[in-house]
């Protein structure tokens, strides 16, 4: 079934799996910060959990064979664990900085999306959706001519809608 958002990439939360609760780092909660947990900044609000819940959960390889590549895997956990949040003090006092996050579920992908990871220099994992970015990435590039062609229309064209607004026209 396809059903991948209209844009090349996106974040994972866009594919988040319905039922789960996402909260900022240094929110507030009546649960108390356990450090001898991860961090856990989501949780699962659906009634009726089994006792045991499995989730979909993206991974980065970080050695070996597919170094680099976002993977998805599975995580389980019990109910109370699923429902229940991780989360450090605003204060940062608590835990030791850079401390790893538990990754929030995802619903299944749809076929025409894919898990890459991200463009530009901090390129995380990022859902890809394979037409768009297919036919972004085989686009033509416009010869540099036609950019400062471009480039000129543009300022005659403010220029036009400038001299229309003072009633130079």
């Amino acid at each position: 079934m396809k059903g991948a958002l209209p844009y090349p990439f996106y974040a994972l939360k866009e594919a988040c799996l319905p039922g789960i609760e996402l909260f900022p780092a240094g929110t507030s909660t009546l649960m108390p910060y356990n450090p001898l947990m991860p961090v856990k900044l989501w949780r699962d609000s659906r009634p009726n959990l089994a006792s045991i819940v499995q989730y979909r959960i993206v991974q980065v390889v970080s050695a070996g064979v597919g170094s680099g590549k976002a993977v998805l895997q599975i995580l389980s956990m019990g109910r109370a664990w699923a429902q229940s949040l991780n989360i450090p003090s605003a204060a940062a006092s608590e835990g030791p900085p850079g401390e790893p996050e538990l990754p929030f579920p995802l619903r299944d992908l749809y076929e025409d999306e894919e898990l890459a990871i991200g463009p530009g220099p901090m390129g995380g994992p990022v859902i890809r959706n394979r037409d768009l970015y297919a036919a972004l990435v085989s686009a033509p590039v416009p010869p540099q001519d036609s950019l400062a062609e471009l480039q000129i229309l543009n300022i005659v064209k403010e220029l036009l809608a400038r001299m229309d607004r003072a009633g130079l026209k």
